[in-house]
């Protein structure tokens, strides 16, 4: 990876990780997230009208498209029933003016440049640890520890300006602070053995999908 994305094991030799030594008592990691990535990477801000991602490109040949499978739904397409795993024929059956959206590779290059300059601009120690998703090692950086609500607010809303909304989890671990970041609404913070061990059992259950419904999967809420 680029400088500033090292791996994020605070136990790791600190001459092959940038991130801080393990002589640090007091670790911090919070976890970027941009939910349905590639969808808020070609609509910055919404769709107008129900809108399925289909995991087709616009080139692709009309049964191509018609086979495609449905990766992420906005609002609007969840009410009429639309869901993720449809194909898009399928999906048309249930709304017949659902816009398809198309993956677009510059458009997410775009947005993940967007998320890993926010992230550059609070540490040098983070890694952007899949499309999407950064973590970032704030174990020595002041003021953080306490102010994690004011600090993930000031993260969404610099994304914002981009046009892109976040998720931001706060941990000991990153591991942790991933799956609080999934989990945020809009910001999510896991601190202490025992609120760890209460939170994790909440985020695992809401991480789980109900038969016959499916979790939502857009950019706008839970």
């Amino acid at each position: 990876m680029a400088g500033g994305r090292g791996e994020l094991d605070e136990t790791s030799n600190p001459k092959k990780s940038k991130l801080q030594p393990s002589a640090v008592i007091t670790f911090m990691f919070a976890a970027i997230h941009l939910p349905c990535f590639q969808f808020q990477a070609i609509t910055l801000g919404g769709a107008a009208g129900p809108a399925a991602l289909l995991d087709e490109v616009v080139t692709g040949t009309p049964l191509a498209r018609e086979q495609a499978c449905v990766l992420q739904v906005n609002a609007q397409a969840e009410r009429l029933l639309v869901h993720p795993g449809m194909t898009a024929s399928m999906a048309r059956a249930r709304c017949a003016t659902l816009q398809f959206l198309y993956r677009d590779a510059g458009a997410e290059l775009a947005a993940q440049e967007v998320l890993l300059q926010c992230s550059s601009n609070r540490t040098p120690f983070y890694e952007s640890t899949s499309p999407g998703l950064c973590v970032l090692d704030l174990s020595s950086l002041p003021g953080v520890k306490g102010a994690e609500l004011a600090y993930g607010r000031a993260i969404c809303e610099e994304l914002a300006r981009s046009k892109l909304t976040a998720r931001v989890g706060f941990a000991r671990r990153a591991d942790l602070a991933i799956l609080a970041a999934h989990t945020a609404a809009p910001i999510r913070v896991m601190l202490g053995e025992e609120v760890d061990r209460a939170c994790l059992g909440a985020c695992l259950w809401r991480s789980c999908s109900l038969p016959g419904r499916p979790r939502r999967c857009l950019p706008c809420g839970e």
